[in-house]
């Protein structure tokens, strides 16, 4: 005869009772789930549409595009602001000069630069950016020698107008380059520039 059992709860049961019970199972452990995630592809900088980069990074970190044609300073200025944080070129040495002419084939054109002196304070800078610019003193080729008789940094009696600054290639200046005061309203090829897009 079978005697029956104290269980862990109190209960009596016998063996044919405790045969007939179903087993008890601890929930298994969890184990958290591992996924794989792939990695970010990497950041590339890049250019605006239309825009390139010069091949020499050291030259200028910034993007470039030639204008659709030749313009006065106010038209090329509205077209370089269709992009986003664009304004017109406002080249900082020789090697930066010759590396977007190149890479733009704009070779020896004379191209209106972002330099200018449109608010008649006898002060050039470079639109958008209120980098100082001087004609008078540039970084690269040779300076300008002023235009319609005045001289660069003063104003002629009865002259109401700011100028503009072209650059010119020229085979007997410094660096073969030459600052030309002129008309902001004349027409001139030009090149838009704009900060590369970070990541």
């Amino acid at each position: 005869m079978m005697m029956p059992v104290k269980m862990a709860d109190g209960r009596m049961m016998n063996m044919i009772e405790m045969l007939m019970m179903k087993p008890t199972v601890a929930n298994p452990p969890t184990t958290a789930t591992t996924t794989t995630r792939k990695p970010p592809d990497p950041c590339v900088p890049r250019c605006p549409a239309g825009y390139v980069q010069v091949p020499d990074q050291s030259v200028s970190n910034k993007c470039f595009r030639a204008g659709r044609g030749q313009a006065s300073f106010t038209a090329a200025d509205a077209e370089c602001s269709e992009t986003t944080n664009a304004n017109l070129w406002c080249p900082g040495s020789i090697a930066e000069d010759r590396s977007v002419r190149s890479k733009l084939k704009l070779g020896t054109e004379t191209l209106r630069i972002g330099c200018n002196d449109q608010d008649k304070d006898a002060s050039y800078t470079c639109k958008g950016t209120e980098r100082k610019c001087d004609p008078k003193n540039p970084s690269f080729g040779e300076k300008a020698e002023g235009t319609a008789g005045c001289s660069v940094g003063e104003r002629c009696d009865g002259d109401e107008k700011g100028y503009c600054v072209n650059i010119a290639f020229d085979g007997s200046s410094k660096d073969k380059k030459k600052w030309l005061l002129v008309e902001c309203n004349s027409e001139n090829l030009f090149v838009c520039e704009v900060p590369i897009i970070p990541c």
